[in-house]
This record gives C-alpha cells, structure tokens and sequence, in this order.
C-alpha cells in the first residue's frame, strides 16, 4: 500500500510535504531525505489515527506532477486496513471470516489490530480463499 506525497519547496528553507489523498495530513522536512522520511512517518500515523476512530481511511489514486514521490506504508498497517476493508466491503463479520477461514474468532481478531498482526504466509493464504482470491493485502 502506498500514497503519494507531494514534496513542495518551502518559502525558507527545506520542504513542505501533503498528501493529496488525504486532507490535513501533511508534514516538513529540512532536505529532501528528511521530508521523505518525515513523510513515512506522518503517513503511518495519520492511517493509524483514521482507523482508530473508524474513519473510511480513502484509496489511494494516482497523481501526475513535479515533486510527486511514493512513500509505503508500514506492512502492519497496510495488511490490517486491507483485511478489515474487504471484510467490510464483503459484508462479513469478523466471526463470519474468522470461520470462513478455519480461524478461532481471537485469531482472526488480532489480524485486524495493526500492533498485533503479524500473519504467516499459510494464514495469509487461508484468508485470500475466504475472501474469494485476488487479495493483495496492501503489501
């Protein structure tokens, strides 16, 4: 899963960096490296606080333009909010999936919790059947 920072030259000195996809996230860098690192970082944490607060967290679409750079979001984080998306967009519960899969219901739940997911390939193969195939997971 990525989305694309656009990394403008600041007024003063450095760079101010937004992400077109996603209003009020934004940050700065003092050079290039730093705003890109100062991008991952800003981008983990607004996708973190929008699913916190169950916020539609949007698609990332595709820009064209200067100073346009694609900044990846952090596994954990891509693989949770893809699960709970297609779940949702299938209109299924999580006790539903979790049997779908072969899954205990604790199981599957922490698959959904970014600080505690960490599925194994088997387990990620598992659900992309459950879901119908296709699956990428944001990674």
């Amino acid at each position: 899963m990525t989305y694309q920072a656009k990394m403008t030259p600041a007024a003063d000195s450095g760079y101010d960096v937004t992400f077109p996809d996603l209003p009020g996230c934004f940050t700065c860098g003092e050079n290039l490296d730093d705003a890109l690192r100062m991008a991952k970082e800003v981008l983990d944490l607004w996708l973190s606080y929008l699913d916190d607060e169950n916020i539609d967290i949007p698609e990332a679409q595709r820009h064209r333009g200067k100073n346009i750079h694609l900044i990846s979001v952090d596994p954990k984080i891509a693989f949770s909010i893809t699960l709970k998306k297609e779940r949702k967009r299938q209109d299924l519960t999580q006790q539903a999936l979790a049997e779908k899969a072969g899954m205990a219901l604790a199981q599957y739940a922490k698959l959904e919790n970014r600080k505690k997911a960490n599925p194994t390939l088997t387990t990620i193969a598992k659900l992309n059947v459950a879901l119908g195939g296709g699956i990428i997971f944001g990674l």
